[in-house]
Formats: structure tokens, sequence, C-alpha cells
């Protein structure tokens, strides 16, 4: 397992690397004559409503960075909680303008949730059935989701994958502040061990862009989506005018709920 250490810590220590077998070349499509090889899937789940400059830079810098054969999108098709998010079939549209605008070789934006109508889990299995035998899927995420992995559905959704490439988010303390939440090694390692997971972490900083973000500033959200998006909701009134109700909802039901980070538990995040 690849974990950061903490951010004041030496940046010249030397990090030891997760060691991932039956790895790809680094390289997009499969090659003629290998498509029975098995392989190495980053696969990248949400609402993408609309999809923002921080999953496509997420989506690029796994592809770049990480050991995998590719890197897949997988729009939500029905979200358990959020009713009005923009329709499916546009919500990928953005997501394959997001890609192809960005030259993002090797990313690719699957309907996988579409064809099984179920998130997660059931999800993650019909996928990996659309790939060579013995693949690989690592799940691409957030810090945040040791907070649910332990949970009953979390439990069965990491059963269908190798291991987790976990972004270091920024959390929004109090004012314009944003912060890391603390990461506790000894309960992450517990953690994997316990679902038999691999765990490997995203270094470096990338320019923040999030949800939260985009939410927060609804009349300025074309600073935080890809032109080629930026372009195709400007091309559609009627779906900009529903992004502009949605952002406006929920900025407001967010607001209450940003947290100082003199609030978070110096152990780290709840693992419960």
């Amino acid at each position: 397992m690849n974990i950061p250490q903490d951010e004041a810590d030496d940046e010249t220590r030397p990090r030891k690397q997760m060691r991932v077998s039956a790895m790809g070349d680094g390289g997009g499509d499969v090659e003629k004559g290998e498509e029975d090889r098995p392989m190495t899937i980053g696969v990248f789940g949400g609402s993408f409503n609309p999809i923002h400059l921080g999953h496509v830079l997420l989506a690029i810098t796994t592809k770049q960075t990480k050991p995998v054969d590719k890197v897949v999108l997988v729009p939500v098709f029905k979200h358990a909680v959020k009713t009005d998010l923009l329709p499916y079939e546009d919500r990928v549209k953005m997501c394959e303008l997001a890609m192809s605008g960005a030259g993002a070789g090797g990313v690719e934006v699957s309907t996988i949730e579409r064809d099984v109508g179920e998130s997660n889990a059931a999800m993650l299995k019909a996928l990996k059935q659309r790939y060579p035998p013995n693949s690989k899927l690592w799940w691409i995420c957030g810090d945040d989701v040791f907070d649910w992995i332990e949970r009953p559905k979390g439990v069965a959704t990491m059963k269908e994958v190798t291991g987790l490439i976990v972004q270091r988010r920024l959390h929004k303390g109090s004012g314009d502040r944003f912060f890391k939440a603390p990461i506790n090694e000894s309960k992450i390692r517990a953690m994997a061990d316990r679902l038999s997971l691999e765990i490997d972490f995203i270094y470096g900083e990338l320019p923040h862009f999030s949800s939260t973000l985009v939410r927060r500033a609804p009349g300025s959200w074309r600073a935080f989506l890809p032109q080629t998006v930026s372009r195709f909701l400007e091309s559609r009134p009627d779906l900009l005018a529903q992004l502009h109700a949605n952002l406006e909802a929920d900025a407001q039901k967010e607001q209450p709920k940003a947290k100082d980070i003199n609030d978070v538990d110096e152990n780290g995040p709840s693992m419960s």
C-alpha cells in the first residue's frame, strides 16, 4: 500500500511504489493481437453534473501516472439521492466532449450503468465482463471513500475491485479556507487488510476544481468547466437553465455544512 505522509514531511523522501501484477504499458487502446491480454482499468464513477475540470484532471493524471491501461468514466444513471440531475444522455455527451477536447487518450466514457440499471457493485461486476478474463478494476475516488467503504454497500463494491486510487481532496473550512483531512495510516492499513484491498494515492497538487466550488459560485460556472462543455451548455438554453437551478439549490443546501479544520478529529476522518 502506498500511503502519503503528512504534507509537511520532507518531499525528497523516497516513496515506496505499489506493485501491481498484469499491468499495462500505459497505452490506451488494446493493440492488435492483445485482445485477450488481462487489462488494468481505472474506473471513475460519478454524477458528472456536469463534468468539470477537476474530473478531467483526475482522469488524465491517473492515466499518465498510474499503471492502468485505460481510465473509464461511468456517469451514474439513477442517483440514489439526487433526483434533479441533468438528463443522463447529456451528462454522457459532456463527458465525451470534455475528454476529447482535452486530448485524453486512453480515457473512455461508458454507459454501463444505463445497461445494468444499478451502480457500484452490480455495475463493476458487469463492467468487468467487458474485458478479458483476469482483468483488474481500480476504483478512482476521493479520500472520503474511507467514510463509507466498510458499510454494507461499500463492502459489496470493494469485492469487485483490486484496489483504490485515491485523490487527497480539499475540504471546505470556514470562510475561504480549504484543508486536507488528516490521514490515519494505521486505520487505513487495517481497513485495507480487512477488505483485501490495495490502496494507492495520487501525489502532487492538482488545481482545485470541485463540484462544491461550482455549486458555491453558480454565476461563475464557466471558470470550472472545459470549454467544450461550456459551449455545449450555451447551445442548450433549457439545459443551462436547469443547471443554474441545480447549482443555486445545491448551494443553498450546502451553505451550513462547511466545517472548520479545527472540527476534524486529529486521528483522521471517521471510518465507520
